[in-house]
């Protein structure tokens, strides 16, 4: 598609006179305005989620510059080549999707994720990173007591009012925490900031189990901080979690 809309705005901007030059100029001034707002808006416009927003601009301009063209057998070899070309990729993300599962974000380990949460009723869960907390609140229909702590912990260092907000989680008797596993981390080093800040309190990290997708592939951790010394450990000891599928 990003070829076909340059051949079409090339198309009606040099054949001036064509038939839809009305609908395909309409396309390019809203696509065009949407995208310039996506592009000085801070984080917009950096996945394909985003860029979906543009439709059916990118669509509508394409549609009506190939449609003017005089030469049938020109309109239909474009349209088929097209159509192609999005099948062939269409397949290759079924078959990617078949063979690795979904990405972090999207990934069916949520659902074992909720149904281990399901009993915490008497806990405070702590969600310490991105594209956790919407989809096991969800599945949990609101039942248990989430709280989305990451943005906290995005940043090494912290000011007084972030300190205390973090201190006052680590204090929590009924903390129980949530991540993703190092590897997987939305923002990475969130999971190692709670654990520099833990370390300063005198808190070890009690794992409890390790959370995989279909694959077998170890997606998220959850764990509790217990306190145990009055000042900074010399080390961090962490007993093998058990895997949960």
């Amino acid at each position: 598609m990003f070829y076909a809309i340059l051949l079409a705005a090339a198309i009606i901007l040099v054949w001036w006179r064509a038939p839809g030059r009305r609908a395909a100029l309409f396309a390019i001034v809203c696509g065009g305005g949407t995208f310039l707002a996506m592009a000085v808006s801070r984080n917009a416009g950096m996945a394909i989620h985003h860029s979906v927003l543009l439709w059916p601009m990118p669509q509508l301009l394409v549609g009506a510059a190939f449609g003017a063209l005089p030469w049938r057998w020109l309109r239909i070899g474009l349209v088929a080549l097209l159509v192609g070309a999005n099948l062939l990729v269409i397949a290759r993300y079924i078959a990617r999707l078949e063979r690795n599962g979904a990405s972090v974000g999207f990934t069916d380990a949520v659902s074992p994720l909720a149904e281990s949460l399901a009993g915490a009723t008497d806990d405070t869960v702590y969600i310490i990173d991105w594209g956790i907390y919407e989809s096991v609140d969800f599945l949990l229909q609101g039942k248990s007591q989430l709280r989305e702590y990451y943005p906290y912990l995005i940043q090494a260092t912290h000011d007084p009012g972030e300190r205390r907000v973090i201190d006052a989680m680590l204090a929590d008797p009924h903390a129980l925490f949530v991540s993703h596993v190092p590897s997987r981390e939305a923002f990475p080093g969130v999971g190692e900031h709670l654990q520099t800040i833990a370390h300063e309190e005198g808190y070890e990290q009690e794992p409890i189990r390790i959370v995989a997708d279909r694959n077998g592939r170890a997606i998220f951790q959850v764990f509790r901080l217990q306190h145990t010394v009055a000042g900074p450990p010399n080390a961090t000891t962490l007993r093998p979690a058990p895997l949960l599928p």
